[in-house]
């Protein structure tokens, strides 16, 4: 019972590679220092935690999740967890709803001001999307575009 209880926990914590969400804790904590100009609250700091780790396994679990064929016809990455068969995309779905409800609670914990903020990394992800989906030769001839403009002087 208790390794199916761990089963999905670690499943989740490998898909979004726990710890390097806290390698990138300090970097939060450097932010809300230079916000406040002084020492956050511990409530603020506590929620800063939260809605880091709501943010960035959201954005690792869709990363995971778009790049999933890709990631199955690559020996390196073949092995993760989507692949494999370890998780399914309806699973990864809803954890990455799950991460965006703790992350909107955490964020609206916070001052007003993130409140207003918070759509600015919902929209890049967005926008990174969009630009993911385009074909790998399509990006290749994008860049041979810009190239040859900037080399013809234009």
């Amino acid at each position: 019972m208790t390794e199916t209880a761990l089963r999905y926990p670690r499943l989740f914590a490998s898909l979004v590679k726990i710890e390097h969400t806290i390698f990138a804790l300090p970097f939060a904590y450097i932010g809300a220092f230079l916000a406040v100009d002084g020492i956050p609250s511990a409530y603020d700091l506590l929620w800063i935690t939260v809605a880091m780790v709501g943010a960035r396994s959201l954005a690792m679990a869709l990363n995971r999740l778009i790049d999933a064929r890709i990631d199955a016809r690559n020996p390196r990455t073949a092995g993760r967890e989507i692949p494999r068969g370890a998780l399914t995309p309806p699973q990864v779905v809803l954890f990455c709803v799950l991460s965006l409800i703790v992350f909107l609670v955490a964020v609206f914990q916070l001052a007003p001001i993130v409140h207003w903020l918070w759509p600015i990394p919902r929209e890049l992800v967005r926008r990174s999307r969009l630009i993911l989906r385009r074909s790998v030769s399509e990006r290749k001839q994008t860049v041979r575009s810009f190239v040859l403009r900037r080399s013809a002087g234009s």
